[in-house]
């Protein structure tokens, strides 16, 4: 995931769509029209804000993570029931019962 924020990071002056650029933003001073502007950043910066997303959205790098972090949290969960079913043995086996 590292990667791809880096990569929208390195993407950012091209953030926005041709037509909400002012005429003196990077975008414009320096590309003589849209499809040289979206060809040239652009659409790969939609391509990876699409691909990271947001929590709420399937097929989302994002909402991938927030799965398997709630795997792991149930996981987790089970494992400290588990274990402290194995602590309370332990203590009565101390006790010789």
């Amino acid at each position: 995931m590292e990667e791809y924020e880096d990569k929208l990071i390195s993407l950012s002056d091209f953030k926005k769509p041709w037509s909400e650029l002012a005429e003196e933003e990077y975008g414009k001073v320096k590309y003589a029209n849209e499809d040289n502007y979206n060809q040239a950043g652009h659409n790969m910066y939609v391509h990876y804000e699409n691909a990271i997303g947001n929590n709420t959205t399937p097929g989302t790098i994002k909402y991938k993570l927030k799965q398997l972090q709630d795997e792991l949290n149930a996981l987790q969960q089970q494992y400290n029931v588990k274990n402290q079913e194995r602590l309370n043995w332990v203590e009565l086996m101390k006790l010789g019962c």
